[in-house]
C-alpha cells in the first residue's frame, strides 16, 4: 500500500501511462486490479480533491469492465473529501458520461 502511495503522489505521475502503471501487475486478476485502484483512488482524495483530476484520467483509462466501478469509487471516496455537490460537480467536470454522474453521486 505504501509503495503505491508514493508513486501515485509523485510530481508528475500524472499521465495515462504513468497512473496505470502503478496497478498492470495486478491486470490479471480483477480483485486485485480493485483493491489496487482503490488505495489509488483513496489516497488521491485523502490527500487533497485536487488528485481529482488524476483519479479521472486513472478511471477513464482502465479496463473496460472496470471503469465503473473505479467512476463509482471515485464518487464515493470525493462525497467524503468534499461533501458541497456544486463542488464535487465542478471536480468531475472533465469524466465523460454515463461516468461523471457516478463520480459526483
Amino acid at each position: 500500500g505504501k509503495g503505491i502511495t508514493v508513486i501515485a503522489l509523485y510530481n508528475g505521475f500524472d499521465t495515462k501511462d504513468a497512473l496505470l502503471s502503478i496497478c498492470n501487475f495486478y491486470v490479471g486478476s480483477p480483485a486485485d486490479y480493485r483493491w489496487c485502484t482503490s488505495t489509488i483512488l483513496s489516497t488521491f482524495m485523502y490527500y487533497s480533491i485536487q488528485y481529482t483530476t488524476r483519479a479521472i484520467t486513472l478511471c477513464s483509462n482502465v479496463p473496460e469492465m472496470q471503469k465503473e466501478w473505479c467512476f463509482n469509487e471515485l464518487g464515493k471516496e470525493l462525497l467524503v473529501a468534499e461533501p458541497n455537490k456544486n463542488n464535487r460537480e465542478q471536480l468531475c467536470g472533465t469524466a465523460l458520461e454515463p461516468y461523471r454522474k457516478l463520480c459526483t453521486s
